[in-house]
């Protein structure tokens, strides 16, 4: 099952919906945090936290 299928019908949206979301943010995320950073995230799913701490927004309270 493609992914943006997957996460439409996780989130309750279409895939096209679903698509246009990601990109949206994916923009956002781009200027936040430095390209190596993404790459990282990409090539290994446990640097997911390490990403996350460097958003502003993405620290625990």
């Amino acid at each position: 099952m493609p992914t943006f299928e997957v996460l439409g019908l996780h989130f309750g949206i279409s895939k096209t919906e679903a698509n246009d979301t990601f990109h949206y943010w994916l923009k956002i995320l781009r200027s936040i945090l430095p390209a190596s950073l993404l790459e990282q995230v990409e090539k290994q799913d446990s640097d997911y936290a390490i990403a996350r701490s460097a958003l502003p927004f993405g620290q625990s309270r």
